[in-house]
């Protein structure tokens, strides 16, 4: 009787799990949702072949997946981030890819005299009240001169848009504000490099 007793214990505590199943094993995590810039528009620019994408850079706190916001009512000097909601990569990564969508690539040939740094300063929402916000972009870019590393030309690209103060408005606001400040800056490029040719500066 004892061993036929021992025998129904592990059916007993198998009976147990099974039946007790949905608070011993961990409840899913959720979903996280995934965004990027949308599909790159058709950037109507003029590259000059003398220039090449030297780099995007970006302070840690922008050089993660994490869509930043803050609130300017409750701790201002916050920045927080949506919980289930993130870049695909983080906006360094997608900027460098719409400045390559747009012409500009990494390679250097023997007529590439000129590099473009652009550096991501801010990159967030910050929302004022429940249905007033805002997303903040700033690129900082540079043409340097490869042979000596002079930098012949700087321009600040900054957008400080209205957007909905909810995750779709920071993602679409910010979607937006990159593609009006990489038009601007491929707008901007060509006449830098010309200015830097002549010697004038820009």
């Amino acid at each position: 009787m004892r061993c036929r007793s021992n025998l129904w214990r592990p059916l007993t505590l198998c009976g147990l799990i099974l039946l007790t199943g949905c608070s011993v094993l961990p409840a899913p995590s959720p979903t996280v949702a995934r965004h990027d810039f949308g599909p790159a528009p058709e950037f109507q620019a003029a590259l000059p072949t003398s220039v090449r994408l030297v780099g995007v850079s970006a302070p840690g706190w922008i050089d993660t997946t994490a869509i930043h916001y803050r609130m300017l009512a409750k701790d201002p000097t916050r920045l927080r981030s949506y919980a289930d909601n993130r870049w695909a990569a983080s906006p360094r990564q997608l900027i460098a890819s719409r400045l390559q969508r747009a012409g500009l690539g990494f390679y250097q040939t023997p007529s590439v005299r000129y590099g473009l740094t652009v550096d991501v300063t801010d990159c967030e929402q910050v929302i004022a009240g429940p249905q007033l916000a805002h997303v903040d972009l700033r690129l900082v870019a540079r043409v340097t001169r490869l042979e000596d590393g002079a930098v012949v030309a700087r321009r600040v690209f900054a957008d400080h848009d209205p957007a909905a103060a909810t995750v779709d408005g920071a993602v679409t606001g910010l979607s937006q504000a990159v593609d009006r400040q990489v038009r601007n800056l491929l707008t901007w490029l060509p006449k830098a490099i010309d200015q830097a040719k002549s010697g004038t500066g820009s």
